[in-house]
């Protein structure tokens, strides 16, 4: 695959996880007060998106997927779908609505 290509199907990539994320916090503000919905939708596509990783990983590793499909998966999908700035600006409403507490746990 060349790498203008490879850029793209991983922008795309990107594109989906990041939708999925969005998704996510939506549902959650659904069925959670919304101080503490978008949060736990944070932690838990994080910690699905730490699982991928890890699985796609290891299938790498073991010549199961291939090495372009590891770096789409991981780089791509995974890296829309996870991201550390959707979790700090969780933390940082729930700080500012006075739930310092729970912020910190």
């Amino acid at each position: 695959m060349s790498n203008g290509l490879k850029l793209l199907v991983i922008g795309c990539g990107c594109f989906f996880g990041g939708a999925l994320r969005y998704a996510c916090e939506l549902i959650s503000d659904l069925w959670i007060n919304p101080p503490f919905a978008d949060p736990l939708a944070v932690l838990i596509v994080n910690a699905v998106g730490c699982f991928i990783i890890g699985l796609f990983t290891g299938w790498a590793l073991k010549k199961i997927v291939p090495k372009d499909w590891h770096t789409i998966i991981t780089t791509g999908f995974c890296g829309g779908l996870t991201t550390f700035s959707s979790f700090a600006q969780g933390i940082t409403v729930l700080f500012m609505g006075g739930h310092i507490w729970v912020g910190i746990f």
